[in-house]
């Protein structure tokens, strides 16, 4: 490895560091003013998702702002793996595990910031009649369409790639402070096992993990790999002698 690698990393890694501290308060801020809703997987939970929503008037931008807070989430993974390798292919495949699981999960997004709050608009100003047939049409949109991709987020976005990230991290001298790579670890195999659970239909575990535990323990990464990531320094020479000696 020469000498100027390093150096020419450290603004990539600071650059990532502003994008990850932007995109962790975009996504603390906007999961606040979402709320908690705790019916991604009922089929029959239309009429708490109207009433929900009609009831946060943030819902809409919110879906959009926590969309492009997983995409510069994203950004930091790549910009993480491409100027410090640490994490070999394991890091690589959360990469593009992560990358799947937005591109899987946009959608859902994109259905609750724009279909959602118009069904419900609807459903708040119609008679008892049409009131049972939108929510029919949200039941069904529910089952085919939100339980599937709600499925999406525990596994394979708040869980498989943050585990895969966090191991990979934990093994290897990297960028950000090894305690950051233990949480997303451990809170992203957390959910990723909460999300296999609510795959097959069992609530052992409820569904306001992800919201409540999971969330906000990945804001704490967020921040922390943020700081740390702006304050990354050009490496002195025994930390390139490090670097040429690890296998």
């Amino acid at each position: 490895m020469s000498s100027t690698a390093p150096d020419s990393a450290s603004p990539r890694l600071r650059t990532a560091g502003v994008i990850t501290f932007i995109a962790t308060v975009l996504s603390a801020v906007t999961g606040i003013l979402h709320g908690t809703l705790t019916a991604g997987t009922d089929p029959s939970a239309s009429e708490t998702v109207y009433e929900h929503v009609l009831s946060t008037p943030a819902w809409a931008p919110a879906n959009l702002f926590m969309l492009l807070g997983l995409l510069g989430w994203l950004a930091t993974f790549a910009a993480m793996e491409k100027a410090h390798p640490g994490g070999g292919w394991l890091g690589r495949f959360a990469t593009m595990t992560f990358a799947v699981g937005i591109a899987a999960s946009a959608s859902l997004f994109l259905i609750d910031a724009i279909a959602i709050p118009g069904l419900a608009a609807q459903w708040e100003t119609a008679d008892p009649t049409q009131q049972a047939t939108l929510v029919a049409v949200g039941d069904a949109v529910q089952v085919a369409i939100r339980t599937p991709l709600f499925n999406v987020l525990p596994l394979l976005v708040y869980g498989l790639p943050f585990a895969l990230f966090g191991i990979a991290h934990c093994s290897r001298r990297g960028p950000a402070p090894r305690w950051a790579a233990v949480i997303a670890a451990a809170t992203g195999t957390a959910t990723f096992l909460a999300g296999i659970t609510w795959s097959l239909g069992s609530t052992v575990i409820p569904e306001l993990f992800m919201w409540a535990v999971a969330l906000p323990l990945l804001w704490v990464w967020g921040v922390a790999v943020g700081i740390t990531l702006m304050r990354t320094r050009h490496p002195e020479p025994s930390d390139l002698t490090e670097d040429r000696l690890s296998p």
